[in-house]
């Protein structure tokens, strides 16, 4: 479970606790509904290849203590 989903667990668990009128929570469930396609969308994306380029550190040399 990735961070997105246990957001997504955590809000629909509290919208089950919550006394909410049905006008409210059909809102929050088309907010949830787009949240999981957020989700869905981000585990489905295409890895950034990595880029493996040389390492140079330039650093001026100074006296230690």
């Amino acid at each position: 479970m990735n961070g997105f989903e246990f957001v997504l667990l955590a809000m629909r668990g509290r919208l089950q606790e919550a006394d909410l009128p049905t006008d409210e929570r059909a809102r929050i469930e088309a907010f949830l509904a787009d949240y999981w396609r957020i989700v869905q969308a981000f585990q489905a994306r295409a890895p950034v290849p990595l880029r493996r380029l040389p390492f140079v550190a330039e650093l001026d040399v100074a006296a230690s203590n």
